[in-house]
């Protein structure tokens, strides 16, 4: 009678476990954490990210603007990535520049091969030694991964609303919030990079001491979760606000600068006017993408180019995702 007893009980607690786990209540803190977790396993994705920015300054009668619109498609697996686009940058009365780009990075272990085209030839870079450690690690910190993670870190800031949305036909959790100008600044000191907490606590004094804080500026960020795979399906950041007001608080400093001498510009009438700054996020095919070669028509073309160290760090920067 005994033994029937516990087996009752171990089979009721049997059948209450997947209506709990069900019925778990989805929370920030355990979206972020769901997240990170299975982003750990993903080793191939697509990505899409889509740069828009709309803005003008008017100095008494006279306006200037600029428009500049950029996409780019991400193939990413553990050892390649393949990234194309095109950037669109318009200035009334400056006439219009518009430029395709595209880029195979395939590690090889030990090294780097870099095949990149600005739309009319291709380069061929090898990068090696320590080079490889410094662009290995730039790598590794814009990661979908390692945004998670460090928006984690603001967890406290975001907000999750009360009705699913659908992103590529299925459910998603969607998060708001804002992070500051110091989550930059945070990536920094966490990463392995040359920049010592030293240098970059010099430069916010120096920032501070012009009564800029890092912290005033915000950036509105809207995430969708995937209800069931836990991954981002889609991220979206509105940085307008921020970059108004940076922008203000900049020439409010130079006007500073410049009322004491013949160049004052306390007089000029300065307005900002910033109507879209957004990047957009979406991702696909998580652990779905073949794997990456290079045509052999791009091996054909490409003309082999020396780097030195900075100028490789650059152009890795040229060509990271913000994510």
């Amino acid at each position: 009678m005994m033994k029937k007893k516990i087996l009752c009980i171990v089979l009721m607690i049997a059948m209450l476990v997947p209506v709990t786990a069900c019925g778990k209540k989805a929370t920030v803190d355990s979206l972020f954490k769901d997240s990170e977790k299975a982003l750990s396993k993903v080793d191939s994705f697509e990505s899409e990210m889509i740069f828009d920015l709309d803005m003008s300054i008017e100095v008494d009668t006279v306006s200037l603007g600029i428009e500049l619109a950029a996409e780019m498609n991400a193939e990413v697996t553990e050892d390649a990535i393949h990234l194309s686009g095109d950037m669109d940058v318009q200035i009334p009365m400056q006439g219009s520049e518009k430029f395709d780009f595209e880029m195979y990075a395939i590690n090889e272990k030990d090294s780097y091969t870099v095949y990149a085209s600005d739309g009319s030839e291709w380069a061929q870079v090898l990068i090696e030694d320590d080079d490889y450690d410094d662009v290995s690690k730039i790598l590794e910190k814009f990661t979908p991964e390692e945004f998670m993670i460090l928006l984690s870190d603001y967890a406290d800031e975001f907000e999750l609303e009360k009705k699913l949305e659908k992103v590529n036909k299925s459910d998603a959790y969607v998060l708001k919030g804002n992070i500051d100008g110091m989550m930059l600044i945070d990536a920094i000191k966490e990463s392995d990079l040359d920049v010592s907490v030293e240098d970059i606590e010099e430069m916010l004094e120096s920032l501070a001491d012009e009564g800029i804080d890092l912290e005033d500026y915000e950036a509105e960020v809207t995430i969708w979760i995937d209800k069931k795979s836990s991954l981002p399906a889609y991220i979206e950041i509105d940085f307008a606000g921020m970059l108004t007001s940076v922008m203000k608080d900049v020439m409010a400093i130079y006007e500073d600068s410049m009322s004491a001498g013949e160049g004052s510009m306390q007089n000029m009438n300065i307005k900002f006017d910033v109507k879209t700054a957004m990047v957009t996020v979406a991702f696909s095919s998580v652990n779905k993408v073949d794997e990456i070669e290079v045509p052999k028509k791009v091996k054909d073309a490409a003309v082999e180019v020396q780097m030195d160290e900075d100028d490789i760090l650059g152009y890795v920067d040229d060509y990271s995702m913000p994510i």
